[in-house]
C-alpha cells in the first residue's frame, strides 16, 4: 500500500479514537475522575492526528525516501469499525465497558503493526512512532490504573525485585560480622 494512503487511513484511526473519547467524557460528565481522563486521552489522540499530519507533509515533500507499506490495512479495519460502531450508537455503556473497550483499542495490534509499518517504511521517523507507541502505553497504563483503582480488573501484585547494595551502602548498613558483612533491608533502597 502507498505510504500516503496507509498513513491517511493511520490519521483517521487517530480521529475517531478522540472522538470516542471525548463522546466517553460527555457520556459520563457526572464521573469527574472518569470524564477527565477521556477528555486528556481525547486531547492526546488529537496531538497524534497532528504528528501524523507532520508525517503525511514528510512523504509529500519526500516521495522518494519512503517504501510501500507492506502490512495490509485490514489489520485495522475491525478497530475501526468498532469504535465507529461505539460511537453511531454509543447507548448506555456502563462505566465499566467503557473503560475495557479503550484499553482494549490502546492495547490493539493493530495499532502497534501500523506504527511498525510506517517506521519500516523509512527508518529516519521511527523516534516519531516509537513516541506513539509509548504513548498510546500510557494511555492504557491510565486506563488500567482507574480500572483497578474501581475494581473493574484486579490489582496486580508487584513483587519487588532484590537491588544489590553498593559497597557504599552495606559500609553505612552495618559493621563486618567475621568474615560476612551484613547488608541493609532492600526497601532502605526504595522511595528515594
Amino acid at each position: 500500500m502507498d505510504i500516503y494512503k496507509f498513513l491517511k487511513e493511520a490519521e483517521r484511526v487517530e480521529i475517531i479514537m478522540s472522538q470516542l473519547y471525548l463522546r466517553f467524557s460527555n457520556m459520563y460528565s457526572g464521573d469527574e475522575e472518569l470524564a477527565f481522563l477521556f477528555r486528556q486521552l481525547s486531547r492526546e489522540e488529537d496531538q497524534h492526528q497532528e504528528l501524523i499530519q507532520f508525517e503525511l507533509k514528510l512523504v509529500m515533500n519526500n516521495r522518494g525516501e519512503f517504501k510501500e507499506v507492506d502490512l495490509p490495512f485490514e489489520e485495522i479495519a475491525p478497530l475501526l469499525k468498532r469504535a465507529e460502531e461505539v460511537l453511531r450508537n454509543p447507548g448506555a455503556m456502563a462505566p465499566a465497558d467503557a473503560l475495557k473497550l479503550a484499553m482494549e483499542f490502546e492495547k490493539s495490534v493493530a495499532e502497534t503493526h501500523m506504527r511498525k509499518a510506517i517506521t519500516l517504511s523509512n527508518p529516519k521517523i521511527s523516534n516519531l512512532m516509537n513516541s506513539l507507541g509509548k504513548k498510546d502505553a500510557e494511555h492504557y497504563d491510565f486506563l488500567a490504573k482507574l480500572a483497578r483503582k474501581r475494581g473493574i480488573l484486579p490489582v496486580e501484585r508487584v513483587i519487588p525485585q532484590a537491588v544489590p547494595a553498593s559497597a557504599e551502602a552495606e559500609e553505612l548498613a552495618g559493621a563486618v560480622v567475621g568474615e560476612e558483612k551484613t547488608r541493609p533491608p532492600q526497601d532502605a533502597h526504595k522511595g528515594n
